[in-house]
């Protein structure tokens, strides 16, 4: 492993590339701290790096950390904000501070493979002319069997629908780029298209990098997806933590769907239609309903099966049947619940 100054530049490269990484916390200091050793720890490439993280909120635990990297790393800078903001106003915070010509945004709890910012560079330098990249996440190689079948379920169309492209690697070609296979933990994005009024949607809790991306999508940008730039991201770890995430993104969704009419697409109907056809089939005939729901377990299990299989952790199938059924229901729940927050509440935002 080829560890580096982060203001060392390999000369031998061509064009030089300043980008800003941006890093947003609060509270989550061991995995911030092997965040960016993942940052400290990259092969050597011709990136001059600048990286920006904001403590968003009181955390004098992070802060104390900050200020020692801060020592050692010239190239980190950070900043507090004392009462915390919604993270798309968080990130716009940070973006106004920064001098890259692109911007790379992950997660605190993202860990980058030894050659991430090789990989990028060629995209750079391939690809000069795309405004926006990006790739998968995957899950972190010493996760538990908890986080490694979740990271399987979360790769399955029947889980995620099409949205699942964000957590698959296989295949070498890049393709274009949508809301759908982008995910903000793993995106690149060119300084210039804040500087000419792009903007993260503000008050958003989740999913507001669904927004951004429609619009510039909508705008004639030039996004593209890359299998080969994946990083590693710490699943979660608990049903219930799961259970919120999944119902504020589908809540989010939705919202989007009435603040950027193109991240509609028909297929997010599906598990709505699927819900309400359940319930009108459980009041008019229970025996369908209960074919429907047998029919529906039948197919889970022989997909959790297939998933155990592969990870030979097949005692552990009860999780991923489990996952399937959380994803399914709380991720549809989320949908609603988004279509009430904009028509009664006009939190259209």
């Amino acid at each position: 492993m080829a560890h580096y100054s982060l203001i060392e530049i390999n000369k031998c490269a061509g064009r030089l590339i300043k980008i800003s990484v941006i890093i947003l916390t609060h509270h989550r200091l061991e995995l911030i701290k092997k965040c960016l050793e993942s940052i400290w720890n990259q092969d050597s490439h011709p990136f001059q790096l600048e990286i920006i993280s904001m403590i968003n909120g009181i955390d004098e635990e992070t802060k104390r950390y900050y200020k020692e990297v801060n020592g050692k790393h010239p190239c980190f800078t950070y900043f507090q904000h004392p009462t915390g903001l919604k993270v798309g106003d968080a990130r716009n915070e940070i973006i106004g501070k920064s001098t890259g010509e692109y911007l790379c945004f992950i997660d605190d709890d993202i860990e980058l493979p030894q050659d991430y910012f090789q990989v990028a560079y060629k995209i750079t330098s391939s690809y000069q002319d795309v405004d926006v990249f990006g790739g998968p996440d995957q899950t972190k190689k010493n996760a538990n069997n908890f986080k490694l079948i979740l990271g399987e379920v979360m790769q399955s169309y029947i889980a995620m629908g099409p949205t699942a492209k964000r957590h698959k690697s296989s295949g070498d070609s890049i393709i274009a780029g949508t809301e759908i296979n982008l995910i903000l933990c793993n995106l690149w994005m060119k300084k210039s298209l804040f500087d000419d009024g792009f903007a993260f949607p503000q008050n958003y809790i989740r999913g507001e990098e669904n927004i951004l991306l429609g619009q510039l999508k909508t705008s004639g940008k030039a996004l593209i997806y890359s299998p080969k730039l994946l990083v590693f991201h710490e699943r979660k770890g608990s049903f219930g933590k799961l259970a919120k995430a999944t119902y504020y993104s589908a809540q989010y969704r939705t919202i989007g769907f009435f603040d950027e009419v193109s991240t509609f697409k028909w297929y997010f109907l599906v598990p709505q239609i699927a819900l309400i056809t359940l319930a009108m089939t459980i009041i008019c005939c229970p025996l369908m309903a209960c074919i429907l729901l047998g029919i529906y377990l039948c197919i889970i299990t022989i997909k959790s099966l297939l998933i155990t299989i592969k990870l030979k952790k097949v005692n552990c199938i009860h999780l991923s049947i489990a996952f399937f059924i959380l994803y399914n229901f709380v991720y549809t729940i989320g949908l609603f619940s988004g279509y009430y927050k904009v028509l009664f509440k006009h939190e259209k935002l």
